[in-house]
């Protein structure tokens, strides 16, 4: 009895072989992308952008002195506000100042 194409087809597909074939590729796939994963926050933990100076001279001090104009009780209450606010939204440098921005009623020139 001759076997029509599908059926070989069909037989091709279910064989267990080519099912760890396939299992293997997601698996090495899904340590790759977590390896980069890792990597991407070893980066980030490594100092570099908590130091602010990547940023340049700018968000700090920029920060520090309109906090020192508009609500100096900030930073007296606490000397390290400005480095947990610039931790806290480290990824999200421009919303942070634009939320500092309406608060304090503030142009682009001024903060």
């Amino acid at each position: 009895m001759k076997r029509s194409g599908n059926d070989r087809r069909r037989n091709e597909s279910n064989d267990p072989k080519t099912s760890v074939f396939y299992a293997a590729i997601a698996v090495t796939i899904g340590i790759f992308v977590v390896f980069l994963i890792i990597k991407l926050y070893m980066y980030a933990d490594q100092g570099r952008l908590d130091s602010w100076q990547h940023l340049g001279l700018s968000y700090k001090d920029r920060i520090t002195s309109m906090y020192e104009q508009q609500n100096p009780e900030k930073l007296e209450e606490n000397p390290n506000y400005v480095d947990e606010l610039l931790r806290k939204y480290k990824w999200r440098i421009p919303k942070l100042l634009s939320k500092l921005r309406r608060k304090y009623n503030l142009t682009e020139d001024e903060l």
